[in-house]
This record gives structure tokens, C-alpha cells and sequence, in this order.
């Protein structure tokens, strides 16, 4: 049997990628979340507020 067409390697291929897509993207909206602080702390200091 091939690697490709094997249901036990293409499920298993299936379920790694949606955990590594969904860590990945649970990771950049962490990101997204940090700089939009950190932009808005920048923002802050530079009108003398907070």
C-alpha cells in the first residue's frame, strides 16, 4: 500500500496539520493582541494620557 493513499497516514497527516494550524493561529492573533498594547501604550505616552 502506498504512503498516499493509506487512510491511516492521510487521517493522521489530516489531524497533525489542524493541530499545527490551530496552534499556529491561536499564536499570531496572541501577536496581533500584544502589539495592538503595545501600539496603543506608545500612543498613550506620546499624548502624556494614562
Amino acid at each position: 500500500m502506498f504512503v498516499a493513499t493509506d487512510p491511516f497516514s492521510v487521517g493522521s497527516a489530516t489531524w497533525i496539520s489542524l493541530v499545527i494550524t490551530t496552534v499556529g493561529l491561536a499564536f499570531a492573533l496572541w501577536q496581533l493582541n500584544r502589539t495592538r498594547r503595545a501600539a496603543e501604550a506608545a500612543r498613550d505616552a506620546a499624548s502624556g494620557c494614562g
